[in-house]
């Protein structure tokens, strides 16, 4: 269901719930049961860098792709090759809408 006072009640018990589903509910499930098994073995994502744009390079600033950070890796240097699809990147801007005004002060 869909309604917002059904998800309000959800608790950790849901992935319980999404474990030990019976086999006629598998396939519904399949990804979710990925996703329960990955956290309960502890294979998150790793979170690698960010960078921060000064806000007069902004207009100009290109948005990073994945194969742009492929592009850049030393497989020679870290024994690892990545794809484009392993990597997530998320440009986004966030200025707690006072534009340039440190929002603490």
């Amino acid at each position: 269901a869909r309604d917002p006072k059904t998800f309000i009640e959800l608790d950790d018990s849901i992935l319980k719930r999404i474990e030990f589903a019976p086999e006629s509910d598998s396939p519904r499930l399949e990804k979710a049961k990925e996703l329960v098994h990955r956290i309960r073995t502890r294979k998150n994502y790793r979170y690698v860098n960010e960078f921060v744009v000064e806000a007069s390079l902004l207009k100009e600033w290109k948005k990073v792709k994945p194969e742009d950070v492929v592009n850049f890796q030393d497989k020679a240097k870290t024994g690892v090759e990545l794809r484009p699809d392993d990597i997530v990147i998320h440009n986004m801007k966030i200025d707690w809408s006072m534009k340039e005004k440190n929002p603490v002060d």
